[in-house]
């Protein structure tokens, strides 16, 4: 009796312990997606930072191809002000990163970076 106890004993330890190294496979999944996210997230904002440089009314609203993967810089939330808010938003397999980036329209630097919940 006390071997049957035992052996279900083991049993239960040796699958509990394959389903947490399961999961944690998963866990790193899901941060290299969001590291991928904030990578795409801080392309577009290069991408806005260099827009300005060109052109000082650039009011966002474009997505930005890059390589298979894209983000998307919205439209600015006061588009003749300054300085000048630009939400961000990119997402790599169904991790997301949502940015508000603060611009200083003349100087071109950033004043403000908050990643946000949702846009």
């Amino acid at each position: 009796m006390s071997a049957i106890i035992i052996s279900a004993v083991l049993l239960i330890t040796i699958v509990s312990g394959g389903f947490t190294g399961w999961n944690s496979r998963f866990s790193v999944f899901d941060s290299e997606s969001k590291d991928r996210s904030a990578a795409l997230a801080d392309a577009c904002l290069d991408t806005v930072l260099l827009r300005l440089a060109y052109d000082a009314t650039y009011e966002g609203g474009e997505t930005i191809l890059l390589g298979d993967d894209s983000c998307e810089i919205l439209a600015a939330q006061n588009p003749f002000g300054n300085p000048r808010v630009f939400p961000i938003q990119a997402v790599f397999n169904r991790a997301y990163t949502n940015v508000l980036v603060t611009i200083d329209i003349i100087s071109r630097e950033i004043i403000s970076w908050e990643e946000i919940a949702t846009l």
